[in-house]
C-alpha cells in the first residue's frame, strides 16, 4: 500500500505540477530541491509574468515497502488536486514505466527528470512521457559522427562500469557499421583506477597491439585522467593516435588532469596535457553550475503550455512541448525529439595545456560537425596534422642548430633540416621502406647551447619520440647524452656531425652512434698517404683540444706501424688552443703556433703534418710563411684543415695576410668527406637538387642517411615483432645496422659507436682553389684512386712531391735557404775590418820608420842551420795553409785542403767536426792566450821578468815564454788569432728574423752570451792586435842564433795584407762568394808580385818558396772564382788545381836544384840528431854558443851602439828585450830571447 506525503502545497494556484521522489532519489538532489525549488518557481513566475503562483505537489513514493507493481497507484494528492503534470525524480525505471502507462491512459504529462532513459534495461519511450535528461543515444551518435567526419575506422573503447557509460558504449557499438570497426574494448573497475601501471600494461598488451588508433573514453573524469597518463606511458599518447572523451569524462577534465598528476613534471606530459578531444553537451557547463536547470526548463515549458492552451490536458501539454516552442526566459532552451527524448547539441573541445578549448559543435538534426576556423586542433604529439588511424606513425626528433647562441640563423642548420625532411618524405612516400609505417618529424633547435639540453629533452619527453638524429657537436652530444641518462628509457641518438674519437666509446655513450666517421679514421688516411709518398721523416703538429688530441693519438698508433720518424720533439708538437672573447685565436695560441713551427725550423723538417683544429690553420700558414716553410721543398698535409669555412675565415680575419697564407697552402693537402656514392648517392643528389634548388652538403647527406638507418632498423624490428618503442632494444638493433646509404656502406664498428670507415677525399689546394684530387677508399685494394684524372700540384707549383730530407747536411737550427744577408751585420763587420786595416796601416807606418834603417845581409855562403831557422822555413808552409784557409772556397778541395788549413788556423773544431758550441771554447782559449801574451809583453816592458827569475821554476818558464811563445804567437799565429777574434763580429747573415753568429748559427747576435764574448773579443783585439802588428819586425832582431831574416818592410806589408784579406773575407765570403773571389784574387796576385819584386828573405830558397806558395794560393783563388760560374763540385776543377800546383812545385824544385844551392847545413856538417826537447832546452850548450854562430855568419848585424836610444814609450819594448839579452849573457850564457 502506498503512503503519500505531501511536502509542499501552494494554495489557490492555477499551475499545479507534481514532483515524485523515492528512497532511490539521491539525498543530494532532495536537499537541492528543498533549498532551491522555491527560487526556481519564483524565477519562472517572474519570467513568464504568471497571473497566479505555481503549485508544486511533492510526493515521496515508498517503493521499498510496496514491491507489487500491480498495486502501484498515482499518489492521491495528485488525484485530489487534479495534477496533470508529473515530474518523475523517483529514479526507478519500473515506477517510471508505470507512470508512463498511467499518463497515456489518463492524459497526464509524465516527465522523467534527473536521469536519462535507460536502454540497457529496455526502457522505451511512451506517448505523453518526456525524458528531460541528456540521452546517451545522442552522445553515441555524436561520437560516431565525429569519427566519420575524420574518416577513422580503427576504434578502441575504454569505459568504466557506470551505468551511463556502459549504456553509451552499448549504443555506440550498435551504431558502428563497416568500415568502422571496434578493435578493442577495455572495461575498468575501481581497482584499475588505483593502479596506473595496470592501465598502461593493458593498453600496451591489448589496445596498442590490436591496431586501434582512435580511442574513445567513456568514464568519470578521474578515471579518464589516469587513462591519459597511461597512454603517455605506453607510447599511445603521441602521433598516430586520437583520444576522444565523452561528456562525463570532460566535466572539469583540465583541472582533474592537472591535479591528479601534480607530482609529475609537466614537461613529460603528452596527451595528458595536450591533444585529446571531447564532447560536452551545450548546456553541460550550465547544468554543472545550476543543478536544477532542467527543472527550471521543464516547469517553464509546462507553464507556457498552461498559458497557451485553455484547460489543457496532459496530452495537450505533451504535444505543445514536442513542438519545441521558443522560451525567451531560458538561457538554454530545452528541445525534444518526436519520441520525447531530450534533443541534445554537443560542442567539441580540444584539451590544450590542461584547458578545454571549444573547437566546433555538432548539430543533431544534420549529424554534422562545424569546426572553428580560428583554431586548429592540436592532436597527440603536439601536431596539427589529423591523425591517420590506418597508417601507424613513429616520431623521430632532429636536434640541429637552426640558430647560433645569439639567435642568428645558421646555414648548416638549414642544410641539416633539408636532409632530414627529404629522407622522411621519401620514406613516407614508399610504404615498403617502413612496413607501412610513416615517420613524423619533431624539430628542436639546440641554439648551440649545451645548457639547453635538459630543458629541450623535457619538452620532448611527451612526444613519444623513438630516437634522435643529432646533435651537432661534441659538447652538445655530451650534454644531451647526460640529460638522457636521467630517463628510464634512454632513446638512441645518431649524430651526423660530431666525429670526436671520444664519442666512439660505447661504455661511456651507451645510446649514441656516429653516422659520421670518427676523427681517428682521418689519421689512418693520412698515414697511408704518407706511406704512398715514401716519406720517412716528418714533423707533426696538433692542437690540445679534444679533436686534435683524438686524431694525434690515433695517428701515433698508425704511424708506429711504418718506418717513419717524427723529428720534432714530443713536447714541441702541441699547440695550446684557446679563443678569446671575440671568438678569435688567443695570444697564447698564436705564440704556441710560433713555438711549434720554430721547432719545425730547427729540425729542418720538410714534411709537415697538421692534426689540429681547422681554426688554427690560417694562423699556422701565416707564421709558416714568415718562417719560410713554403715552396717546392716543403709539403703541408693535414686532416680537415682546408675547408670552405677556413677560406672564409682567411677572407674575414686574415685579409692582410692572405697572399702569405696562400703562399703556404697552395700545394697543401687535406681531407674531406667523400661525396655521395653509388646509385643511392646519385638519387639523393638529384632529389636534393630538385627539391631545394641547391647542391647538397656533407651534413645534409649524413643527416639523410641517419633517417634511413633508423627506418631500416625499425622496419626489421617490426617484421620480427621486436619492441621498437624500447630505447635499449632499438639502440642494440641500430648497432647491427647494415645498409647502403647516400654516403656509402653504413655499418658500425663492433664494440664501438663509430661508423666503419668508408673513406675520404684528398683535397689539394691549387691556385687558390680547393680541388678533389684523390679518393681514399678502404674497401678498394688500391686505396687511393684519382678523381677525374685531376692534376696534383705540390708546393711552389711542383708536379712531384718533395723529398723528406735535404740533400746536404747543414748544421744550423734552420734550413740553408732561410739564411740571407743582413745589411746591419754586414755594415758592422765592414766597419770593424776597415778600422782594423787603417789602424794596422798606421801602426805599420810608424813601425817602418823605426826599422827601415836595418840592413839585412844576404846569405851567400854556407852557415850552420839553427832550429830557429827551421821554424822560419816551416812558417812559410804554415802561412801557405793560413792563406788557403781565408781564400775563396774551392769545393773540390774543401775536404782535404781545408782540413789541413784549418789546423794551422787554430780551427781544430772544424777538423774534428765537433759541435758548433765548441767554437766558444776555442774563442775563449784564443782570448786567454791574447791576454797572457799581452801580460808577458807588459811584464817585459816593466822589467818584471828580472824579479821572477829569482824563482827557479819561474826562471825556466819565463825563458821558454820569452824564447818561443812571444814571437811565435805574435808573428806566426797573428793571422789565425786575429781571424778567430774577428769571427765573433761576423753577423752578416740572418735567419728567422734574427742575425746569427757566422761561426755558430745556433747563437743570435747582439744578445745573451754573444754580448759577453763580444766584450772578451774586443778586449783581446785591443790588447793584442796593435802591439803584435807594430812589433812583428822586432822578434828577429835579437842575437839568438837566427840566420834567416825578413825585411821589416815586408813583415809590415804582410801584416797589412793579412788584415785586409781577413776584413774582406769576413765581409764578402758569405754574402757574395764571387765578389770575394775576384777581390781576393786581385789582392793576392798583387801580393805575389810584390814578393817577387821585394825578395823579402835574406836567403834565396826562402824567397823562392815564399813566392811559390803565395802564387799557388793566387792560382787556387783564381780557379775557385771561375768555378762559381759553373759546377763547383766538378772534378775538373780539382784536376786543374792539381796540375797547376804540381807545375808550380815542379818548377820551384827545378829552380832550387839548378840555381839555388843549399847554404844552410846542420851543425857538424851532418843531419842533426837533436830532439825537440833539445831545441827548447835552457841548459848550457857550448855547441850553439854565439861565437860559433858569428864564425859562420856573413850578414852584417847592426851594432847596438849605432841604434838610437828609445825616446818614447812606443819603443820601450825594444829596450826591454835588448836589456834582457845583456842580462842573459851575463848570467852564464843562458838561453836568450829571440
Amino acid at each position: 500500500m502506498f503512503s503519500f506525503l505531501l511536502l509542499a502545497v501552494i494554495s489557490e494556484a492555477k499551475f499545479q505540477i507534481g514532483l515524485l521522489t523515492s528512497p532511490f532519489t539521491s539525498q543530494t538532489l532532495k536537499n537541492q530541491l528543498a533549498s532551491n525549488l522555491e527560487a526556481v518557481l519564483l524565477q519562472v513566475e517572474t519570467g513568464l509574468n504568471l497571473p497566479e503562483p505555481i503549485e508544486i505537489v511533492w510526493a515521496e513514493v515508498d517503493l521499498l515497502s510496496e514491491t507489487d507493481e500491480s498495486k502501484w497507484q498515482i499518489p492521491s494528492p495528485f488525484l485530489d488536486k487534479g495534477v496533470i503534470v508529473f515530474l518523475d525524480a523517483a529514479f526507478s525505471i519500473r515506477y517510471s514505466s508505470f507512470l508512463a502507462d498511467q499518463a497515456l491512459k489518463n492524459s497526464y504529462l509524465h516527465v522523467v527528470i534527473s536521469r536519462p532513459i535507460n536502454t540497457l534495461e529496455d526502457e522505451t519511450t511512451y506517448p505523453n512521457t518526456l525524458y528531460a535528461e541528456t540521452s546517451f543515444i545522442s552522445q553515441a551518435e555524436a561520437i560516431l559522427d565525429l569519427i566519420n567526419h575524420y574518416s577513422w575506422s580503427n576504434i578502441g573503447i575504454i569505459q568504466d562500469k557506470q551505468i551511463n557509460n556502459a549504456q553509451m558504449s552499448s549504443i555506440f557499438k550498435s551504431l558502428v557499421q563497416s568500415p568502422i570497426e571496434v578493435k578493442d574494448q577495455i572495461i575498468l573497475d575501481i581497482d584499475d583506477t588505483l593502479e596506473a601501471d595496470s592501465i598502461s600494461y593493458r593498453l600496451q598488451s591489448t589496445t596498442r597491439d590490436s591496431g586501434a588508433r582512435v580511442i574513445v573514453v567513456m568514464s568519470l573524469p578521474s578515471i579518464a585522467a589516469q587513462v591519459l597518463r597511461a597512454a603517455d606511458q605506453s607510447v599511445m599518447g603521441g602521433v598516430g593516435f586520437s583520444w576522444i572523451l565523452n561528456s562525463d569524462a570532460m566535466k572539469h577534465i583540465g583541472e582533474t588532469l592537472r591535479d591528479s598528476n601534480a607530482g609529475i613534471s609537466t614537461e613529460s606530459y603528452g596527451v595528458l596535457k595536450t591533444g585529446a578531444i571531447g564532447l560536452m553537451a551545450t548546456d553541460a557547463i550550465h547544468e554543472m553550475e545550476e543543478p536544477l536547470n532542467t527543472y527550471l526548463s521543464v516547469i517553464t515549458l509546462a507553464c507556457q503550455g498552461f498559458l497557451s492552451i485553455e484547460n489543457p490536458s496532459g496530452t495537450d501539454l505533451f504535444k505543445y512541448i514536442l513542438s519545441n516552442p521558443e522560451s525567451l526566459t531560458l538561457d538554454y532552451e530545452l528541445h525534444f525529439t518526436k519520441d520525447g527524448l531530450k534533443k541534445s547539441t554537443y560542442d567539441l573541445y580540444n584539451i590544450v595545456n590542461f584547458s578545454e578549448i571549444k573547437v566546433g559543435s555538432w548539430n543533431p538534426d544534420t549529424h554534422m560537425f562545424q569546426l572553428s576556423e580560428n583554431f586548429n586542433i592540436i592532436w597527440p604529439g603536439f601536431t596539427t596534422d589529423i591523425p591517420n588511424d590506418v597508417i601507424p606513425i613513429i616520431q623521430l626528433g632532429l636536434l640541429y642548430p637552426a640558430h647560433d647562441n645569439e639567435g642568428n640563423e645558421l646555414l648548416i642548420g638549414e642544410e641539416i633540416k633539408n636532409g632530414f625532411s627529404l629522407a622522411i618524405e621519401e620514406i613516407n612516400a614508399d610504404p615498403s621502406l617502413l612496413n607501412g609505417y610513416q615517420i613524423q618529424s619533431i624539430y628542436t633547435d639546440t641554439f648551440l647551447f649545451p645548457s639547453l639540453a635538459s630543458a629541450n629533452l623535457r619538452s620532448l619527453s611527451s612526444y613519444n619520440i623513438l630516437g634522435f638524429v643529432g646533435p651537432h657537436s661534441l659538447e652538445l652530444c655530451d650534454a644531451y647524452a647526460a640529460a638522457e641518462n636521467s630517463y628510464i628509457d634512454v632513446k638512441p641518438m645518431i649524430t651526423y656531425s660530431a666525429s670526436s674519437t671520444s664519442l666512439s666509446s660505447s661504455n661511456v655513450y651507451g645510446s649514441l652512434l656516429q653516422i659520421v666517421q670518427p676523427d681517428g679514421l682521418q689519421a689512418v688516411a693520412l698515414t697511408l698517404f704518407i706511406q704512398l709518398q715514401g716519406w720517412k721523416k716528418i714533423g707533426v703538429i696538433y692542437t690540445n683540444d679534444e679533436y686534435g688530441i683524438g686524431v694525434y693519438e690515433s695517428f701515433l698508433a698508425n704511424v708506429g706501424t711504418l718506418e717513419v720518424t717524427i723529428s720534432n720533439l714530443e713536447t714541441k708538437r702541441v699547440i695550446d688552443f684557446s679563443l678569446d672573447s671575440s671568438g678569435n685565436l688567443s695570444s697564447t695560441t698564436k705564440q704556441s703556433v710560433i713555438d711549434v713551427l720554430g721547432e719545425i725550423v730547427r729540425n729542418q723538417i720538410k714534411v709537415i703534418v697538421y692534426l689540429g683544429n681547422p681554426k688554427v690553420g690560417p694562423e699556422l700558414a701565416k707564421v709558416g710563411y714568415e718562417k719560410e716553410l713554403h715552396g717546392s721543398e716543403y709539403a703541408w698535409i693535414g686532416t680537415m684543415w682546408l675547408t670552405d669555412d677556413v677560406l672564409v675565415d682567411i677572407e674575414n680575419n686574415y685579409k692582410d695576410h692572405k697572399d702569405k697564407i696562400y703562399g703556404v697552402i697552395n700545394g697543401a693537402f687535406g681531407l674531406d668527406y667523400r661525396k655521395a656514392q653509388g646509385e643511392k648517392g646519385l638519387s639523393f643528389e638529384a632529389s636534393y637538387k630538385a627539391k631545394f634548388d641547391r647542391d647538397y652538403s656533407t651534413l645534409s647527406m649524413l643527416t639523410y642517411d641517419s633517417v634511413y638507418t633508423f627506418a631500416s632498423v625499425i622496419s626489421g624490428m617490426i617484421s620480427r615483432g621486436d619492441d621498437y618503442n624500447s630505447g635499449k632494444e632499438l639502440t642494440n638493433s641500430l648497432r647491427s645496422a647494415d645498409l647502403t646509404g647516400a654516403s656509402g656502406k653504413i655499418k658500425f664498428s663492433e664494440g664501438s659507436n663509430g661508423r666503419s670507415a668508408y673513406g675520404y677525399n684528398i683535397i689539394n689546394f691549387q691556385k687558390d682553389t680547393l680541388v678533389n684530387v684523390l679518393e681514399y677508399d678502404p674497401l678498394n685494394p688500391n686505396l687511393f684512386t684519382s678523381i677525374n684524372n685531376a692534376t696534383i700540384l705540390w708546393g711552389g707549383g711542383a708536379s712531384s712531391p718533395p723529398e723528406d730530407s735535404w740533400p746536404y747536411t747543414y748544421d744550423c737550427p734552420f734550413a740553408q735557404h732561410m739564411s740571407s744577408t743582413s745589411s746591419k751585420g754586414l755594415g758592422i763587420i765592414i766597419s770593424i775590418g776597415t778600422f782594423l786595416f787603417l789602424t794596422t796601416l798606421g801602426l805599420s807606418f810608424f813601425s817602418y820608420r823605426k826599422w827601415k834603417q836595418l840592413d839585412i845581409s844576404q846569405i851567400t855562403s854556407t852557415v850552420t842551420r839553427s832550429w830557429k831557422d827551421t821554424l822560419v822555413q816551416a812558417q812559410i808552409a804554415v802561412e801557405f795553409f793560413q792563406f788557403v784557409a781565408i781564400a775563396p772556397t774551392f769545393s773540390s778541395l774543401q775536404i782535404v785542403i781545408q782540413a789541413a788549413s784549418n789546423i794551422f788556423m787554430l780551427d781544430v773544431m772544424k777538423v774534428a767536426s765537433t759541435s758548433k758550441g765548441d767554437y766558444w771554447i776555442l774563442l775563449a782559449t784564443v782570448c786567454g792566450l791574447c791576454y797572457i801574451w799581452f801580460l808577458l809583453v807588459l811584464l817585459i816592458m816593466l822589467n818584471g821578468e828580472h824579479w821572477l827569475k829569482h824563482v827557479p821554476f819561474c826562471k825556466r818558464m819565463i825563458s821558454i815564454l820569452n824564447s818561443v811563445f812571444l814571437p811565435f804567437y805574435g808573428n806566426t799565429f797573428f793571422l789565425p788569432a786575429l781571424a778567430l777574434l774577428l769571427d765573433m763580429f761576423v753577423c752578416d747573415h740572418k735567419a728567422q728574423g734574427h742575425d746569427y753568429v757566422w761561426r755558430d748559427c745556433y747563437t743570435k747576435c747582439w744578445e745573451g752570451k754573444h754580448n759577453t764574448y763580444i766584450v772578451m773579443s774586443t778586449i783581446a783585439i785591443v790588447c793584442y792586435e796593435p802591439i803584435a802588428a807594430y812589433s812583428r819586425p822586432l822578434w828577429q832582431q835579437s842575437r839568438t842564433g837566427l840566420n834567416l831574416k825578413i825585411q821589416p818592410f815586408f813583415l809590415l806589408l804582410k801584416t797589412c795584407m793579412q788584415i785586409l784579406l781577413i776584413a774582406i773575407g769576413k765581409s764578402l765570403q758569405s754574402t757574395s762568394p764571387l765578389a770575394h773571389g775576384i777581390v781576393f784574387t786581385i789582392l793576392i796576385s798583387t801580393f805575389t808580385g810584390l814578393i817577387y819584386k821585394l825578395k823579402p828573405f835574406n836567403y834565396h830558397r826562402c824567397n823562392l818558396w815564399e813566392f811559390s806558395s803565395i802564387l799557388a794560393v793566387a792560382y787556387m783563388s783564381f780557379l775557385a772564382t771561375l768555378s762559381y760560374a759553373g759546377d763547383p763540385t766538378n772534378v775538373g776543377w780539382f784536376i786543374a788545381l792539381a796540375i797547376g800546383w804540381a807545375t808550380i812545385i815542379g818548377v820551384s824544385l827545378f829552380i832550387q836544384r839548378k840555381y839555388m844551392p843549399n847554404l844552410l847545413i846542420p851543425p857538424g856538417g851532418s843531419r842533426s840528431k837533436k830532439k825537440i826537447y833539445d831545441i827548447i832546452s835552457i841548459k848550457e850548450n857550448k855547441d850553439l854558443d854565439e861565437s860559433n854562430i858569428e864564425k859562420n855568419s856573413d850578414y852584417k848585424a847592426v851594432d847596438q851602439s849605432s841604434m838610437q836610444a828609445p825616446n818614447n814609450e812606443q819603443e820601450k819594448i825594444d829596450v826591454s828585450i835588448h836589456d834582457n839579452e845583456n842580462e842573459a849573457e851575463e848570467e852564464d850564457d843562458e838561453a836568450k830571447p829571440i
